[in-house]
Order: C-alpha cells, then structure tokens, then sequence
C-alpha cells in the first residue's frame, strides 16, 4: 500500500535528499505539505503525490562533462 503522507525523512529517502533539502523544497512550495495533529502545530507531513511529481518533473538528461 503506497502512503498517503510521508515525513521528511522519507521523503529524502524516497529522492535520495537530505531532509534539510527537503525542508527547504517544502518551504519553497516544491513539495506540498499538510499539517497533523492540533490546531497551530508545526508538524506537516508531505503528500507522497507531490514527491513523485518533483521526481518526475526532474531532467533525466545527464550532466554534460
């Protein structure tokens, strides 16, 4: 069953991105991102939607040399 939600952690592991990367793609909109828990909490997860979307919205070409 694929998640519906994931941490940053996973989604790092996922793109094999550090999570401080992560924050900062989710801070910048790149990744979209859903708060848990009480109301005024900071805690957000990131929908497992957007991740494969930024994955896929990235160049496969390799770096030219």
């Amino acid at each position: 069953m694929t998640p519906i939600l994931v941490t940053a952690k996973q989604a790092g592991e996922v793109l094999a991105l550090s999570t401080t990367v992560i924050y900062d793609l989710a801070a910048k909109g790149k990744l979209e991102k859903k708060y848990v828990g009480e109301k005024g909490s900071r805690n957000f997860r990131i929908t497992y939607t957007s991740v494969l979307a930024y994955a896929n919205g990235l160049d496969s070409d390799p770096v030219p040399s």
